[in-house]
Parts: C-alpha cells; structure tokens; sequence
C-alpha cells in the first residue's frame, strides 16, 4: 500500500509537471507558418466553443459580410502583457484634452459608457462632413480612456494586415477584426481584448483561405454605417 501510494504520488507530479510545461511551450501561430508540423497544431487549435459563444454574437455582421462560420477559424496567438503607459518613444501621446475627451462616433469606436475609445481609422472632418480618403501603410491602434486621462499604443499593424473593425463587448473587452494578406494565403482574424487593473489578456484567431475565395469590403461598409464619406473607393 506505501509503494502504491508513493507512485500514484510520482504520476501526478509528473501530470502536473507536463501540464505546466505545456502551457508555457504555447507556440504562436499566424498565417505565415506554414510547415507540416505547424498545419497539424493549427488543426488541433480551432476556436473552443466557449470563445464561440463568447464572440459570435458580436461579431455577427461581419461574419455574415464575408460568409464566415466562426467555427473554422483557430487560435493563434494566446498572450498578456502588462497595462502600462509608455512615457517615451515615437508612439508616445500624452493625453490632450481638446483632442481626447471628445464623443465623435464618426471617427472613434466608443465602449458602452463612452469613457474609452478606440483610435485607428484616420478620418478627418471638414465643415460639417467626415471623410476617409484612405490609410497609410500601417496602422497605429491606441486606447484613449477619458476618465483616466490616458492615450496607450495598444497594437500595430503593418502592410499586409488591415484593422477592419472595433466592437465593444463591454467597458472592458472589445474585439477587433481585420485581414491579413500574403503571397501564400490570405486570412480573416479575430482579436479578443481584455482590459486589466495590471494585464491586458490578447486572444488572436484566423481563418486562412485562398487567393480565389478571400473577399474584403467589410472596412468600407463600416465606415459608411457611421456615417462617414468615402473620398476614393
């Protein structure tokens, strides 16, 4: 019975050891890894149905736009980081209130209180009108929090990638879609954000496809359902 006992010990260590060392191996993947053995993780990976249920509804017309079943997208990337304001460097913004607390739906994408905001889409206002003329090459996405006074770098985006949309879950998680291009494949995703006192929690999702199936659009009707002009389409 000892020896019994010291061994179911021994397996269970081990179980929790290999659990451990399996959640701290998570590989992130995109689009861009394309061996055998990253095509086989990516099979196993597919979006949990609790994520499902989580997102779907949010992101309903969307997925509807582009004809996609959220169930064939997959995880790709799972990460933190720490919810601090960077003080220095050329993504730098100190909050200015002339430009900051403002309400323009027409240009910002507000959560449920209006308090925080999302600032990416590079709409300019003249006279009474809004316009959207088209993007640079990258994208700079920052959180703007009103009531805390704070305007954070919270993503990038580069050539091959284009933030689409932001919809707000509630005053702390919000989900961001876009696509993503390449020689290879071509690919929606998904980005679930939640806001922390301390950690920020990132989880990323794609749907990969090909050159022939892939469609884009979605950014425009956005645009144009919160009432903003198109200058070159």
């Amino acid at each position: 019975m000892k020896y019994f006992s010291l061994i179911l010990i021994i397996l269970i260590l081990n179980s929790e050891f290999t659990h451990s060392v399996l959640a701290n191996e998570f590989k992130s993947l995109s689009p861009d890894n394309t061996s055998q053995e990253d095509m086989l993780i990516k099979a196993k990976r597919k979006i949990s149905t609790s994520a499902i249920k989580d997102i779907e509804p949010t992101i309903k017309d969307w997925l509807e736009f582009y004809n996609l079943d959220i169930s064939t997208f997959y995880l790709g990337e799972n990460y933190q980081y720490e919810n601090t304001v960077v003080d220095e460097g050329i993504y730098f913004r100190e909050f200015d209130p002339e430009t900051d607390d403002v309400y323009i739906p027409q240009m910002f994408d507000y959560s449920p209180s209006q308090q925080k905001y999302i600032d990416f889409q590079e709409v300019y206002k003249k006279g009474n009108d809004y316009f959207w003329a088209g993007r640079d090459d990258c994208q700079e996405i920052y959180l703007v929090d009103r009531k805390l006074k704070t305007h954070k770098l919270i993503n990038w985006f580069g050539t091959m990638q284009l933030l689409e949309a932001v919809f707000w879950q509630n005053e702390n998680s919000f989900i961001i879609l876009g696509i993503y291009e390449s020689s290879n494949v071509d690919s929606y995703f998904i980005e679930k954000v939640t806001l922390g006192q301390n950690i920020n929690m990132v989880e990323k999702y794609y749907h990969e496809t090909n050159h022939e199936h892939f469609n884009t659009g979605y950014f425009i009707k956005f645009l144009k359902s919160k009432g903003v002009i198109i200058e070159y389409e």
